[in-house]
């Protein structure tokens, strides 16, 4: 989509709008991507590197100690990353609904076309992330 016919038809603040509604889009995938790799390390009790604590003790009670803090950042970070999706979600809801009315219908739709795209080669990915 070409921001100059965004910006000729409705200006400057709508095409922040519409910049905003696409980044927030990318940032929301992001997002529930993090979640399902959080998800995934915790099923399968498994931590990941930026969460690992340092063990300075290394005997067999303080890598139990260890181990079960690792398991509470998980969940704590699971449970952190699900609020910014619901906040993440509320923002690019509301803008969809404001662009929505705003924008012409063929606008909008090449708009919402290039985020199905999006969301469908994404999905490859995360299909292919399963198998492995």
């Amino acid at each position: 989509m070409k921001t100059s016919r965004i910006k000729y038809f409705y200006g400057e603040s709508i095409l922040a709008k519409v910049n905003t509604f696409s980044k927030l889009r990318s940032f929301l995938a992001k997002k529930l991507s993090n979640l399902t790799f959080l998800k995934r390390c915790r099923d399968n009790n498994m931590i990941p590197k930026f969460l690992q604590l340092k063990d300075h003790l290394e005997n067999h009670k303080s890598k139990n100690i260890l181990h079960k803090t690792n398991l509470i950042l998980i969940n704590e970070h699971i449970h952190f990353t699900k609020l910014q999706i619901v906040q993440i979600f509320h923002k690019t809801f509301k803008l969809h609904l404001f662009l929505f009315t705003t924008l012409r219908h063929d606008i909008w739709q090449t708009l919402d076309i290039t985020y199905e795209q999006a969301m469908k080669t994404h999905n490859p990915l995360k299909d292919r992330n399963k198998n492995t």
